[in-house]
């Protein structure tokens, strides 16, 4: 037996890409407006688009 390391890489269907939820954002600025409010964004919401399962 030889005990030995080798790197696996990660299977690529279990990276998910990231991107900024704008829809989202959109929305709660409009209502933010509409009731006379500003919003700051420290940490704007991200939205999760995995990829199709195989």
């Amino acid at each position: 037996m030889h005990d030995s390391a080798a790197y696996v890489p990660a299977p690529s269907h279990s990276v998910a890409t990231v991107q900024q939820d704008d829809e989202y954002i959109a929305r709660v600025e409009q209502q933010a407006r509409i009731r006379g409010a500003g919003v700051t964004w420290i940490n704007p919401p991200i939205k999760h688009r995995h990829p199709t399962p195989r």
